[in-house]
């Protein structure tokens, strides 16, 4: 499935040996300038049928007809299709999300106005604007204590916020710089990506206190750039109780072990690694 406003993107896919077929597919509805293929086999025939309505605009949907698509991407109207849009008022910048499915809320890093917005998923309105330390970047919701942390990244702290009362209870001080966290629930830790010193830290939900600060070069065997490794996201594997770290600047990936927060290997990957996803299915990182 290819969706792009242009060729620009599947000419570079195919330059460099991706599998991408530049020529429309005969059960492919027409949007703009590229195409949105469902396959003929495709198991969901419905999903896809309500996926085609959603994509397309009323005007595309006059024009299905003419364009030639075969009978099952008849599409649904966009009034049955879409689903509601609300609008949330009182955000400033908000740049991460968290969900506590325990108090069915969302917790909002507003990073402009360096507050936690508290939004109830029942009616979608602000019930709590919590202010934290500068720059909240990345949020982790912690389930086995009811907790928000919250990462200020330009303030050298980690904020904790009860969702009792949505009250900050703790300020753990930790590296600079941090941008991400992964909650690790069979430790009872909080992992924090400290881009500003090439380490982790690590935070106990016993106690909101610091208990390692891993050092991502410690197994390096080579001399770190001068702008350091800059571990930039991260992802937890519980099946193996680790911790996968992006470092942007060196283009690796480090693994570090929850038993006894070392570092067990370091993987060379592409340019710039960026972002995480753990697949438990497979046991793999992306």
């Amino acid at each position: 499935l290819v969706l792009d406003c242009g060729q620009i993107s599947p000419d570079y896919m195919v330059e460099n040996g991706g599998p991408v077929r530049l020529a429309p597919l005969d059960d492919a509805l027409a949007t703009t300038l590229t195409y949105f293929a469902i396959p003929k086999t495709s198991a969901h025939p419905y999903l896809a049928k309500l996926l085609a309505g959603f994509v397309a605009t009323p005007q595309d949907q006059a024009a299905i007809p003419k364009l030639g698509a075969t009978s099952h991407l008849t599409p649904v109207p966009l009034a049955h299709a879409q689903t509601s849009e609300v609008k949330v008022s009182g955000l400033d910048g908000p740049v991460a999300l968290a969900y506590d499915s325990v108090k069915h809320e969302v917790f909002v890093a507003n990073y402009e106005d360096s507050t936690v917005s508290v939004i109830s998923d029942v009616d979608y309105s602000v019930v709590a604007t919590v202010p934290v330390r500068a720059d909240p970047f990345a949020l982790a919701y912690d389930p086995s204590k009811g907790e928000v942390f919250v990462a200020s990244n330009g303030n050298s702290s980690v904020s904790v916020i009860s969702d009792a009362d949505n009250s900050v209870v703790a300020i753990v001080p930790v590296g600079s710089g941090h941008i991400a966290l992964a909650y690790d629930a069979s430790k009872g830790e909080v992992f924090v990506a400290d881009f500003g010193n090439s380490t982790v830290s690590v935070i106990s939900d016993a106690n909101n206190s610091v208990v390692a600060t891993v050092s991502l070069a410690s197994n390096l065997g080579r001399e770190v750039k001068s702008l350091g490794l800059n571990p930039i996201a991260l992802a937890y594997d519980p099946s193996e109780g680790e911790v996968f770290v992006a470092n942007s600047e060196d283009d690796t990936v480090s693994v570090i072990s929850d038993a006894d927060n070392s570092v067990l290997a370091t993987v060379h990957v592409g340019s710039g690694p960026f972002a995480l996803a753990y697949d438990s299915s497979n046991g793999a990182v992306f």
